[in-house]
C-alpha cells in the first residue's frame, strides 16, 4: 500500500548506508542542527529489531519538514526510539527565548505523539536531565 501523504523521498532525504554487518545495518539521516562545527545525524540501527538513535536536532517542524512524527516513526519501523530530551519545557530556559537553544523539549514531543497506539514502538527521551515530569508519565 503506497502512503500519497508521505512520500518515501520525504522520510529519508538524505539516508546515507554506511554499515553492513551479517544482519544489521546502520543508515545516516542528515537533521537540521545549528551546523556549529559539522553536521548533525541520526542514525537508523537495523537487526532484529530497528533503533533510532535522534541525540539532537533543532525543531521538529525543520527535521519532519511539517509531517507527522507517528507516521514518520512508523514508516522507519521503529521499534525503540532515543530521542533529544535535554529540555521538559521551554520554561527550564530562565534567561534564554528557547528559539536561541532549539532543542524540542519533551513535552512537545508528547504532544505531537499523543496517545501510545498498539505498533507503536517504544519511546525513549536521552540527553536529558531527570525531569519530575518525564518519570510520573
Amino acid at each position: 500500500m503506497v502512503d500519497l501523504a508521505y512520500p518515501k523521498e520525504y522520510f529519508h532525504p538524505r539516508t546515507t548506508p554506511f554499515v553492513q554487518l551479517p544482519g544489521v545495518s546502520v543508515e545516516a539521516i542528515e537533521v537540521p542542527h545549528r551546523a556549529e562545527l559539522s553536521d548533525m545525524h541520526a542514525y537508523l540501527i537495523k537487526a532484529e529489531k530497528t533503533l533510532l538513535f535522534l541525540p539532537d536536532h533543532d525543531t521538529w517542524q525543520e527535521t519532519l519538514r511539517e509531517h507527522d512524527l507517528r507516521a514518520w516513526l512508523n514508516h522507519l519501523e521503529v521499534d525503540i526510539a532515543l530521542i533529544d530530551g535535554t529540555f521538559f519545557s521551554s520554561n527550564e530556559l530562565k534567561h534564554r527565548k528557547q528559539e536561541e537553544v532549539p532543542h524540542p523539549t519533551v513535552e512537545q514531543t508528547l504532544q505531537m505523539l499523543g496517545e501510545r497506539r498498539e505498533g507503536d514502538g517504544e519511546v525513549v527521551f536521552i540527553h536529558s536531565k531527570p525531569h519530575k515530569s518525564v518519570v510520573q508519565r
